[in-house]
């Protein structure tokens, strides 16, 4: 029992380190402004309702006026598991190596995509400013793009820090190519440099895959013919999107469990090797007074 304790906490903590390492939306956990809802799945999400001013008067002095705290309850949607499964002989010839191995590309090849994936197309369903149309971009038009997206976030009142934008590859190729991508190095004149690659305008540039930033995915359930893959595919009416602005504020990504469970083939009682099983339960939320701290820029 105790080599089984041993083995998952190393397996545990491989995954840990894939997910720090690959995850393009754990900058969006905001568990620590969440708490737990009356049922196992539903957190709740605080609100805040603050009064304006009112006139003041010299003999009864200020208007009385109140701020409202409630919690707005969610819940939580995503509950995906996989059971991985290597035979004995398999294992020893390799030393473990091959389960660590397996359990470790489990997670950048499957789990880190598919909450990406799930994550960037929520944030999208949600999104209050949103541009489709005629959105097909390029080297010449993607700072305007931009610059727009930064009006319509301004206009609309939108805190100015802790904005990401979350970008394609294609995207991130066209701000580093475009003509107004360079600025003048301590003001001098004929001197220049490239931008902060990692930076436009005070908003940090996340690259993210083409293949996880849909507007909507369908998740297969890992067991019903032709869905035995697992994981997930573009939605059937989903778009591709060029980026998304976020602010950090407006999104909430919690974890509620994630936990890894190691099987030695000793005390495998289906099948004489060792077993990998992982569950996550998790989601991401966005108040709907925050939804204009998301801008969706897609192609039409």
């Amino acid at each position: 029992m105790a080599n089984s304790i041993a083995l998952a906490k190393i397996y545990v903590d491989v995954l840990d380190e894939v997910y720090k390492e690959t995850s393009k939306t754990a900058i969006f956990n905001n568990e620590s402004l969440t708490r737990s809802g009356s049922n196992a799945n539903e957190v709740q999400i605080p609100k805040m309702t603050i009064q304006g001013l009112g006139d003041y008067s010299k003999s009864t002095g200020y208007a009385d006026g109140d701020i409202t705290l409630s919690w707005e309850t969610f819940k939580l949607t995503q509950d995906r598991a996989r059971s991985l499964f290597v035979d004995r002989i398999d294992n020893q010839e390799s030393m473990n190596v091959l389960m660590q191995n397996k359990a470790s590309e489990f997670m950048r090849t499957a789990v880190v995509p598919e909450i990406d994936a799930y994550r960037i197309a929520k944030m999208a369903s949600k999104a209050g400013l949103v541009v489709s149309a005629g959105a097909t971009l390029s080297k010449s038009t993607v700072i305007s793009a931009f610059d727009d997206a930064i009006q319509a976030m301004d206009d609309a009142e939108v805190p100015g820090e802790n904005r990401v934008a979350l970008v394609t590859p294609e995207i991130y190729k066209y701000l580093s190519q475009a003509d107004g991508y360079v600025r003048n190095l301590n003001g001098e004149t004929g001197t220049t440099i490239g931008i902060n690659p990692e930076e436009y305008k005070g908003i940090t540039l996340i690259k993210v895959p083409q293949t996880r930033m849909y507007t909507a995915i369908t998740m297969y359930d890992g067991k019903t013919a032709g869905q035995e893959a697992g994981g997930y595919v573009k939605a059937g009416t989903a778009k591709d999107i060029n980026f998304l602005i976020v602010q950090k504020d407006a999104v909430f990504g919690t974890v509620k469990y994630a936990g890894a469970k190691y099987i030695s083939a000793d005390e495998n009682q289906d099948k004489d090797g060792d077993s990998f099983k992982y569950r996550i339960y998790h989601d991401l939320f966005v108040p709907d007074n925050k939804t204009n701290g998301i801008y969706l820029h897609m192609k039409g």
